[in-house]
């Protein structure tokens, strides 16, 4: 296996870069604890402000649905969020695909350790870990309208 790397042009990001993910072959999405999250074209390699996040919101896990996600043909129900991210607050937030946060909603006490988007895009699925016991709760909910 052969890796190739690339420097970008400037960097945007100051702080630690705390989650990345793919959206199709040529672009990525990451968000850092500077509240900022960046959509990076590998082909230039460059990186655009998606978006500016809540100075509260601290990102954990990031899930972004691509075009490409559904399998056998299922396309993405009509939601209108692409973007799940996951925080130290125990919430998840979704993200329009035009960068607006659409909506904050309280999944576990504690940080929100995971995210996922379900293969079709209908609905999430989130999870924590409990610091005391090796048990794990999961809670899944329909995407809200």
């Amino acid at each position: 296996m052969k890796f190739k790397i690339a420097v970008t042009k400037h960097p945007d990001q100051t702080e630690v870069m705390s989650c990345v993910d793919w959206n199709g072959l040529d672009e990525l999405f990451s968000c850092s604890d500077d509240h900022l999250v960046l959509k990076w074209n590998l082909v230039n390699k460059d990186s655009i402000k998606f978006c500016e996040l809540p100075s509260e919101v601290s990102p954990i896990d990031f899930h972004v649905y691509s075009k490409s996600q559904g399998t056998l043909g299922v396309k993405k129900s009509g939601t209108g969020h692409d973007l799940l991210l996951t925080s130290a607050d125990g919430r998840f937030h979704l993200i329009s695909k035009t960068g607006r946060l659409e909506k904050s909603v309280e999944s576990h006490n504690g940080a929100t350790l995971v995210g996922r988007w379900s293969h079709d895009g209908a609905g999430i699925l989130t999870g924590k870990l409990y610091t005391n016991t090796t048990c794990t709760t999961i809670s899944q909910s329909p995407c809200m309208n």
